[in-house]
């Protein structure tokens, strides 16, 4: 058992605000964790960009408008593109209606 592939475990720390990856080796370690369980939940969310797509918003805006809820973003990988996109956004919020607003500014197209 590990834990999942690709930006899963990374989402899952940013919503969680804890590290999976100690706890799965925690578990193997100690058959139990030592990692404190955390009381800060929030809305995580990927989305991915074509290039040959035009956005209302572009990068820049993206990052302007939501720079404090990013918490990666980066080109994808060649291979990876024709399932993720060719840029890829990792966003944290604190409530559903944010969220929202980030996914209808991230796929609205001109």
């Amino acid at each position: 058992m590990r834990p999942g592939g690709g930006f899963t475990p990374d989402m899952i720390n940013y919503a969680h605000s804890t590290d999976v990856y100690k706890i799965w080796a925690d578990m193997i370690a100690f058959d139990s964790t030592l990692v404190p369980e955390s009381h800060q939940n929030f809305y995580c969310v990927f989305a991915g960009r074509r290039d040959n797509v035009k956005y209302r918003l572009d990068h820049k805006a993206m990052l302007e408008k939501y720079g404090y809820a990013l918490k990666q973003t980066d080109r994808v990988p060649d291979a990876l593109s024709g399932a993720m996109g060719n840029q890829s956004y990792i966003a944290r919020f604190a409530t559903e209606e944010e969220m929202d607003q980030f996914i209808h500014d991230i796929e609205d197209r001109i």
